[in-house]
């Protein structure tokens, strides 16, 4: 996590950036820039912040903090491999609960109200949307989005390049592999261990 006053610069300039932008005002935090490949942005300003050029106008250097402000997981693993230098910043709303035992990757976010308990473990830059609670002992891999209101019960196993939509929940001790979707509302009550995607009560691979 950062210290007050940082400077923190955005890739991304649409809704998840707002919220973002929120964060690191809650935090004492500025962001100087932004950057977004779209070519409409280009000189313009973005909730008062200037678009200072495409992504690839980043500085890669050790010096400069960023977060990639995109929802997607593709797009912040495609985005992430292309800079080998940046200093990617890990965020954690003051009006979330993290255990101090936890551990959160580079380039990840817990946004307001969520809970992590004792013990969890949180990948790189993956997000850990609004009122998420993650219980004691688990695992969430790299390149994740753990949608607003999910629940996710003791320890469970979460690989990379995964989706957990809104408001779904995974019961205790379960693993579930990387690149699955899981749709929102969905009930995860056994092991997934095939990429896919998962819907309903229980979840099941939609063919």
């Amino acid at each position: 996590m950062g210290k007050k006053n940082k400077e923190i610069y955005l890739i991304g300039a649409g809704g998840h950036a707002k919220v973002i932008i929120a964060l690191l005002d809650e935090l004492g935090m500025s962001c100087p820039a932004i950057y977004d490949d779209a070519e409409r942005l280009q000189g313009t300003k973005f909730c008062g912040i200037p678009i200072a050029g495409p992504v690839s106008a980043l500085p890669d250097r050790g010096d400069v903090s960023a977060v990639i402000a995109i929802g997607v997981n593709e797009t912040r693993r495609r985005i992430s491999s292309a800079f080998k230098n940046v200093s990617w910043a890990a965020l954690v709303h003051p009006h979330s609960w993290v255990h101090a035992s936890v551990s959160i990757g580079r380039g990840s976010v817990v946004f307001a109200g969520s809970v992590i308990q004792p013990g969890s473990v949180i990948g790189a830059h993956t997000i850990v949307n609004t009122s998420v609670s993650i219980d004691h002992d688990c695992r969430v891999g790299d390149f994740c989005h753990i949608a607003p209101g999910c629940h996710i019960a003791g320890g469970v196993r979460i690989g990379d390049n995964v989706f957990c939509g809104i408001g779904s929940c995974v019961t205790q001790y379960l693993s579930v592999c990387g690149d699955i979707v899981i749709g929102a509302g969905a009930a995860v009550t056994r092991d997934l261990t095939e990429p896919g995607i998962y819907v309903g009560l229980p979840a099941k691979r939609r063919a």
